[in-house]
């Protein structure tokens, strides 16, 4: 199958509805700051937007199953 541009394009369209629906705050944002958004949901790594494994040593999914 190839993906062409019409195809990416409208993958992105789907994306940023999709996030606009679930963060209704970025509605009064610019299109360059949604655009960001769309390609990196978490912008940052501190403790409340990042891994929290890495921050609070808190198990996986995987660890929590085997237990």
């Amino acid at each position: 199958m190839n993906r062409d541009a019409t195809f990416r394009r409208a993958q992105r369209q789907r994306i940023k509805a999709k996030r606009l629906r679930e963060m209704r705050w970025l509605r009064d944002r610019d299109a360059a700051e949604i655009g960001i958004h769309i390609d990196t949901p978490k912008r940052c790594s501190c403790p409340f937007c990042g891994n929290p494994r890495r921050h609070f040593g808190q198990p996986t999914r995987q660890e929590l199953q085997e237990t």
